[in-house]
């Protein structure tokens, strides 16, 4: 059977912004449309109700059209689910299932022990995520897992290196098609934590070393994550939080090219 793509609203005449800001002006019923529909941020941003593609500039569109023919499915939204159960074999279970119905993209978060260095006889052993501290977990958890259907992440903090090796590890007979998402961010885990396994030069130094390895092997996986609602959560503007993302992220980039990679 052949596939049924539906575009709904197909059959309606495309509208233009003009139209859309009448119909907007009059439903005020003489209110005022920048007093109304315009917010500013805390830092002064003007945020307008409607934006379209003719509010990018030049390069700014060039760039989004190479990122939206990147992905996988080019203009769509993902299907992430979190998986936070403390056992491996229920999480193995759970991921299964959210294959079979349409996730395309998982991320297991570490419990608090593993993703301190811990040990399963620790007291925290099981808080706040799955308890996965060797291979043999991960197996566990990933157990007839198919690499190749969805993207697979993990959150595992401080010990995020040892975290992505038994990751790959586990996805190693299928590497040339396994999606995995390392997620290495240790700039945002000393935010968040106050603490790294060593100082914060040789922290970026390892994850360059890192995603250089893995991407020779791993020619689909991610290597890295900007995640800023620490930042958010902290009360930083979103001035504040779109400067820290970009900053990191060029830090980022910056050890991988230093690193090897191109």
């Amino acid at each position: 059977m052949a596939d049924i793509q539906l575009k709904l609203g197909a059959e309606f005449p495309e509208p233009s912004l003009e139209t859309w800001r009448e119909l907007a002006v009059a439903s005020l019923k003489g209110a005022s449309f920048e007093k109304v529909l315009v917010s500013s941020l805390f830092d002064g941003i003007k945020l307008q109700p409607l934006y379209t593609v003719e509010d990018l500039e030049a390069d700014s569109r060039s760039i989004h059209e190479v990122m939206v023919a990147s992905w996988a499915h080019p203009g769509s939204w993902g299907i992430r689910q979190l998986h936070r159960h403390p056992d491996p074999a229920f999480t193995n279970r759970a991921l299964l299932a959210d294959l079979e119905n349409g996730a395309d993209s998982l991320l297991i978060e570490f419990d608090s022990a593993s993703r301190h260095g811990r040990l399963a006889a620790d007291e925290t052993a099981g808080e706040a995520g799955v308890m996965l501290y060797c291979l043999e977990d991960v197996k566990l958890a990933l157990d007839g897992f198919h690499f190749s259907m969805a993207a697979i992440g993990i959150e595992a903090g401080t010990a995020a290196i040892p975290a992505a090796a038994l990751l790959a590890a586990a996805a190693a007979e299928v590497a040339d098609s396994a999606r995995l998402e390392l997620n290495l961010d240790p700039l945002g885990n000393l935010a968040s934590t106050g603490f790294l396994p060593r100082d914060i030069e040789s922290s970026l130094a390892e994850l360059g070393q890192v995603a250089l390895d893995v991407s020779r092997q791993y020619p689909l996986a991610t290597m890295v994550r900007v995640n800023t609602t620490r930042w958010s959560d902290a009360g930083a503007t979103d001035g504040t939080e779109l400067a820290i993302a970009v900053a990191s992220g060029v830090v980022y980039l910056r050890t991988m090219v230093e690193a090897g990679m191109s």
